[in-house]
């Protein structure tokens, strides 16, 4: 499948060619680190991680967990947690398929095709003290081998970090590799490499075998691949099924993927050992591999590393490991408070003077949408200040005047009904995950009733079943069902047509352009069809943006730097004395010199910014208002 994004207009080269040399400058500009409260927080995660695993052991769920699966025990699984907790679990013809011995929760939240959800909030609602330690470990885990070793292994001399912002593919000097001459599992003339390639003769589009996150084996693309100098390594020897020994040579730091699913730093991986089962770390076998000793190579050898789509993993040598990608600057962790901190407070301003500004588009998406649709209701909502989509719809889903939503029930609906309906879900979906949310949030209006109890008032006591397509009449099911046919049918008809029209053009061409002068091409499903132009052309503008900032801040030879850009947002590190200026002209170009480039944008963008106090960490972030003297 080779699905693209190309130009197809001058203005649209000219936007790559300009973007590539502003994300350049950044990416030189990097960030700086605090080293030591880095170090700090990296043996704090560990620490708290071998409490965890302790702890989990004494629970009765890890024993039922353990009597279950046995040696396929992967603490990781979530979907093998879930079998642990609930007694209700079906399987697509509604049988119940739940395993004898479970704790007897019921799940409260579901799929579309009616399976049991395994996402944190589906777990959560069991509410049981075993799952509030076990997400916790999952969590620190991913922050530990993703973020903080990510970051500290990225860290150039000086203690900054050069994150990549590639528009048009991957390329980076990686310090964390594996040696010349390990086999890599590659999806190549598979007859004559039966046992693998050796990773020097790995390339960029080729399709390598790694896992998933269920761990199930996978083929994925190589994004790049490639030498990244000289290191000393270490040698990881294993025994796998009926005394087979083997090695694998890998540089100190680089990331091994253990059984249970979580990674760990070859150097380390002997302080992760099973009790009962030894240090098992993932293969490509049936059985996986038992880690027996980890040797110091005293030479330095030639390493390489290859990037790999979706799951960042491959198999060297039968054994998964991770890709040593670049840290993710645009996905650190943010809605877990605990986990920002340990990972954003060590993100610092080169000058104690200095401020982290970060400047973002609100509600892009929705606003380059209406570029296309020209739906008069949604600019109607987007242009009127005292109106708002979510409270009337909210209104509608759970039978309210206004003066009763309250902001719980507003966001719900917002998430749960607006974006999904947006985004391709539809009513069987939006009313499950709706009902789910009230119940496990104790969901209240303004006043205090339960939204549950109202929802019975008015004669809705049941989410209902669906059968033969159709909702049990009186249900939520059916409630959210005529809403979902108002919404596109009646408020949005003309989004609804413009949805229509694209999905059928689509099919008769093979591609979909976007507004900005790019073309996408390949094999989508219809929600990609629709979406991709938007949230393509959302990041044009972010683009268009940033390309411009970047020359009026040489221009004007201000001291501040880009540093960073984030989805729909901008990062920057601003000394003090530049902070009102700095906000007055980016406001300026993401808005009035954005709306003079593209007039097809029929909704006016806005911005938000945050800033650090002086000298503070990018954590300590706060709203900050913009004085605009220029309108």
């Amino acid at each position: 499948m080779n699905n693209r994004v190309e130009p197809v207009t001058r203005e649209a080269v000219q936007l790559l060619l300009d973007g590539t040399i502003c994300l350049s400058a950044i990416e030189t500009n990097g960030i700086k680190i605090d080293t030591d409260l880095l170090n700090n927080n990296i043996t704090q995660t560990e620490n708290e991680i071998t409490q965890l695993q302790h702890k989990l052991t004494t629970y009765a769920e890890y024993k039922i967990w353990r009597k279950m699966f046995g040696s396929t025990m992967k603490l990781s699984s979530r979907l093998q947690c879930s079998y642990v907790l609930f007694d209700n679990i079906v399987d697509e013809n509604g049988k119940n398929i739940s395993r004898k011995g479970n704790m007897g929760y019921k799940c409260e939240l579901f799929t579309d095709t009616g399976r049991a959800e395994v996402s944190e909030e589906s777990l959560l609602a069991a509410k049981s003290e075993f799952v509030h330690d076990y997400l916790r470990y999952l969590s620190l885990q991913k922050v530990l081998a993703t973020y903080l070793y990510g970051i500290r292994d990225e860290l150039d001399t000086k203690g900054f970090l050069h994150p990549s912002f590639n528009l048009g593919g991957v390329s980076s000097y990686r310090s964390s590799c594996v040696a010349k001459g390990t086999l890599i599992m590659v999806n190549r003339d598979y007859a004559k490499n039966s046992v693998g390639v050796p990773i020097e003769e790995v390339k960029a589009g080729d399709y390598v075998f790694c896992f998933d996150d269920e761990l199930k084996p996978q083929l994925r693309k190589v994004l790049w691949a490639g030498k990244t100098g000289r290191r000393e390594v270490v040698r990881v020897h294993f025994k796998r099924h009926r005394g087979f020994a083997g090695y694998i040579d890998v540089t100190p730091e680089h990331l091994i993927r253990m059984a249970d699913g979580t990674y760990v730093e070859a150097k380390n991986i002997m302080n992760y050992v099973d009790e009962d089962y030894g240090c098992i770390v993932l293969s490509i076998t049936k059985h996986n591999h038992v880690v027996v000793k980890v040797e110091q190579l005293q030479d330095q050898v030639d390493v390489y590393d290859i990037h790999v789509e979706e799951f960042h993993n491959f198999i060297a040598n039968e054994i998964c490991v991770h890709n040593s990608e670049n840290p993710n600057f645009q996905n650190m962790p943010v809605r877990d408070v605990e986990l920002a901190k340990l990972v954003r407070s060590c993100f610092v301003p080169r000058v104690s003077g200095n401020c982290f500004v970060e400047i973002d588009y609100s509600g892009s998406e929705v606003k380059c949408a209406a570029a296309y649709h020209h739906d008069r209701r949604m600019l109607r909502y987007l242009s009127d200040k005292t109106s708002d989509m979510h409270r009337d719809m909210a209104c509608q889903c759970f039978m309210l005047p206004p003066e009763r939503v309250s902001k719980p029930i507003r966001n719900i609906t917002k998430g749960g009904f607006v974006f999904a309906a947006f985004y391709g879900s539809y009513w069987v979906g939006i009313a499950a995950r709706l009902w789910s949310q009230s119940k496990i949030n104790d969901l209240k209006t303004v006043d205090g009733e339960f939204v549950l109890d109202h929802l019975a008032k008015c004669g809705i006591t049941e989410l209902g079943e669906i059968k033969y397509g159709k909702p049990t009449p009186g249900s939520f099911f059916e409630h959210i069902k005529k809403i979902e046919s108002d919404f596109w049918g009646n408020r949005f008809s003309e989004y609804n047509q413009w949805k229509k029209k694209t999905w059928s053009q689509y099919l008769k061409d093979g591609y979909v352009d976007f507004l900005s002068g790019f073309r996408c091409s390949g094999v989508f499903t219809r929600n990609e069809v629709l979406n991709l132009p938007i949230q393509g052309l959302s990041f044009h503008c972010l683009l268009w943006s940033l390309n411009l900032l970047h020359k009026e801040l040489q221009r004007r030879k201000m001291k501040t730097l880009l540093i960073g850009q984030i989805h729909d947002s901008i990062v920057a590190d601003v000394p003090e004395n530049e902070l009102q200026s700095y906000l007055e002209l980016a406001s300026e170009i993401m808005i009035d010199k954005l709306h003079e480039h593209w007039d097809f944008l029929v909704a006016r963008m806005e911005v938000e910014a945050d800033v650090s106090p002086k000298g503070c960490s990018w954590f300590d972030k706060k709203p900050y208002k913009i004085d605009r003297k220029i309108d």
